[in-house]
């Protein structure tokens, strides 16, 4: 399963709003022949991300995590779009919120999201 791991200083937009806070991100892609695309890449640093994804986020603003609870929370699940620049956008459900414990004094958060694979 590869794992990309880009900059810490990407920006990264959830349903159009940007993610204050968000310090690093990997996607892991699972090769198991899903005929899934959940991103649409764009730009110079394009992943080809052509199969199902997992995409796991650091959140360190309690506003940032609220904004990704709301669509945790509801049945069905509600899918967030997420943008991340250079790399593309795609659809995506938060699949898991768990608290990562303070870092330097913040609370701090790792939510990990899965592909949608509808339209």
């Amino acid at each position: 399963m590869p794992k990309v791991r880009l900059a810490r200083d990407q920006s990264i937009t959830v349903d159009g709003v940007a993610l204050l806070g968000t310090r690093d991100f990997e996607v892991d892609q699972e090769l198991d022949g899903v005929d899934v695309t959940p991103w649409q890449a764009t730009g110079a640093a394009e992943l080809t991300l052509v199969e199902s994804a997992t995409l796991t986020l650091q959140v360190y603003y309690v506003e940032a995590l609220q904004r990704l609870a709301a669509k945790w929370n509801t049945f069905p699940p509600e899918p967030v779009e997420v943008a991340i620049p250079y790399v593309g956008t795609g659809k995506f459900i938060v699949r898991n919120i768990k608290y990562a414990g303070p870092f330097a004094g913040v609370l701090a958060y790792t939510v990990t999201l899965k592909s949608w694979p509808y339209a």
